[in-house]
């Protein structure tokens, strides 16, 4: 691949790599619309791989856009505005989306969309008032929660642990744990854990 070549081929990647952090996209996300898989989608974004025009029509499509979009010689509005290494999300921007749980309603809001070599999972959690899952869960890694508004009921190593409004936990979360809503009003935490 020539330099020339090259340098379309990064130019290319980065703007489906844009394109999909507009749509608040993981490469999982766009390997399952796409049918290509999520380790050649990432090639492609770093631009480390030449792809023929019907892979790019087909990314496309995957992600609402047009192939003129991808393959334009305008550059996009804000093209070198964020980097790989930063993730800006304004408040009016974050991905929003409800968890049933028992009949009763969670949100979560995603507080920074997918980057390279992100380590972290940062969101808003609200539970209804009084909201108790059934189950413990577990995962790999460490999870910080911060108490927003309402009040926390820990469940953990067969303990329980009372938050309020301000507190925060860090704590191993491949032990499993319980978050349950115990005020009168809705909770809302922030929550970050680690991704491995």
């Amino acid at each position: 691949m020539g330099e020339r070549e090259l340098m379309l081929e990064q130019e290319i990647g980065h703007r489906i790599h844009l394109e999909r952090r507009k749509k608040g996209l993981r490469l999982t996300d766009l390997a399952l619309s796409s049918g290509f898989s999520a380790g050649l989608l990432s090639k492609i974004e770093a631009g480390k791989v030449s792809s023929p025009i019907s892979t790019l029509a087909v990314i496309a499509k995957a992600l609402g856009t047009s192939f003129e979009v991808l393959i334009s010689d305008d550059k996009p509005d804000n093209l070198n505005d964020v980097p790989d290494e930063i993730s800006i999300v304004k408040r009016d921007e974050r991905i929003h989306y409800d968890v049933i749980h028992n009949d009763a309603s969670s949100a979560y809001e995603w507080l920074a969309p997918e980057m390279q070599n992100r380590r972290l999972e940062p969101y808003i959690m609200t539970m209804p008032n009084e909201y108790s899952p059934a189950m413990y869960s577990h995962h790999p890694g460490q999870e910080m929660v911060f108490v927003l508004q309402g009040k926390m009921l820990l469940g953990f190593r067969r303990r329980s642990y009372q938050l309020e409004e301000g507190d925060c936990v860090l704590f191993d979360a491949t032990i499993a744990h319980q978050i349950r809503s115990t005020g009168d009003t809705e909770l809302k935490i922030l929550c970050v854990r680690s991704l491995f």
